[in-house]
């Protein structure tokens, strides 16, 4: 059977996903868990959060994938952080938990800490 959502429904569900996945990610991290590696847990302390801004359907030969563009919002004293990796294992654990095969796309990455030098 399959199940037919809006693109609000599609955007919901994935932000959702992303949302509870990063949560799991940051308790392992506090536990210690030697499955999750300390450079994810070192982002993770940056991260403020990631916005779905749109989803789009991406058709290869090797299957169907949806492809999300994201703003992600961190705080830190550097200029730049790059999530990229971290984007591949985030997409890899949502894979794992909940079948969603997502491909990430930075959209803006945006540093809210405010530099008072």
């Amino acid at each position: 059977m399959r199940i037919l959502l809006s693109e609000s429904q599609i955007h919901s569900v994935i932000q959702k996903s992303i949302n509870d996945t990063i949560t799991n990610m940051k308790k392992y991290c506090e536990t210690e868990d030697e499955n999750i590696d300390s450079n994810v847990c070192d982002l993770l302390d940056t991260l403020n959060k990631i916005d779905v801004v749109s989803t789009s359907k991406i058709k290869t030969t090797t299957g169907t994938f949806i492809g999300v563009l994201v703003n992600i919002y961190y705080e830190t004293i550097f200029s730049y952080i790059d999530y990229e990796d971290f984007l591949y294992d985030l997409g890899r654990a949502i894979k794992k938990k909940y079948g969603l095969r997502l491909v990430f796309e930075v959209n803006d990455e945006i540093n809210q800490k405010e530099r008072n030098w």
